[in-house]
């Protein structure tokens, strides 16, 4: 059915000033090409699309990706302008034309091989079901950021029950549909994942029992409380008060 892994998925990065992380994550992607070829049988071979939207790196982040594109040959990286994440996300979309859309964060790991591989699988399997998550776990060196993914984990299989909730660290949508809601809200100073994910009924959605790598650097910035409390917060914000309350500027990404 499919002819080319490009017809199946591309995928999305929004970057910052990510030169500690943006290798590793097109590193994952690379080696993840191996699996959906060897999953599909394609007819012919072309190296998966990846469009990474830069916000203006002042880094060496730019520097990273070109040396990338020479080291991993299963990738077809292109820099596109970016600017906060949903302008970012919506503007990498907008080049997508495969059946899915991954959206990945550059601090992102694929800590199992052939979570992408295994996405297909469960959302070709099952056509009702158009949304995907990944479950989370540290990578830091911290007891402290385990644990609290961890208990992020177990609110989540709760919660997912009535708020569908795909992080955008690993957010795995089908295409029609995501086009059909609109894309990211642009005006939302964050939680844009979060309110997105909301346009799907809680049936058409699916955490795989699979495992992405995210680090401690936003507790370091928010503290672990603090992070727990944005969290809360704003479920408690949706709830009562709907999505118009996310359009205001609360400094989320000035911490």
């Amino acid at each position: 059915m499919y002819t080319s892994i490009n017809e199946l998925v591309n995928v999305v990065i929004p970057c910052k000033n990510e030169e500690v992380y943006i290798r590793n994550i097109l590193s994952d992607l690379n080696k993840e090409v191996n699996f959906i070829s060897e999953r599909f049988k394609f007819q012919s071979y072309e190296p998966l699309k990846v469009f990474i939207a830069d916000a203006n790196s002042t880094d060496t982040t730019l520097e990273v990706i070109e040396e990338c594109k020479i080291r991993f040959s299963n990738l077809d990286i292109k820099v596109i302008k970016g600017g906060r994440v949903s302008y970012g996300r919506n503007e990498g979309a907008k080049l997508c034309n495969s059946k899915f859309i991954s959206f990945i964060d550059a601090d992102t790991r694929l800590l199992t091989p052939g979570t992408l591989s295994a996405s297909f699988n469960v959302l070709l399997a099952d056509p009702s079901k158009k949304l995907l998550t990944c479950k989370l776990k540290s990578y830091s060196k911290s007891a402290l950021s385990k644990l609290a993914f961890r208990s992020y984990n177990i609110v989540h299989s709760i919660l997912k029950l009535k708020y569908p909730f795909a992080i955008g660290a690993y957010f795995f949508v089908d295409r029609e549909s995501f086009e059909s809601f609109g894309r990211f809200n642009e005006n939302s100073d964050n939680s844009e994942d979060f309110l997105f994910s909301q346009n799907y009924r809680p049936d058409q959605f699916v955490v795989l029992d699979m495992f992405i790598g995210q680090d401690d650097r936003r507790f370091k910035q928010m503290g672990y409380l603090g992070m727990g409390w944005h969290l809360i917060r704003n479920l408690l914000i949706y709830i009562f008060n709907g999505r118009t309350e996310f359009t205001k500027d609360r400094g989320y990404w000035k911490v």
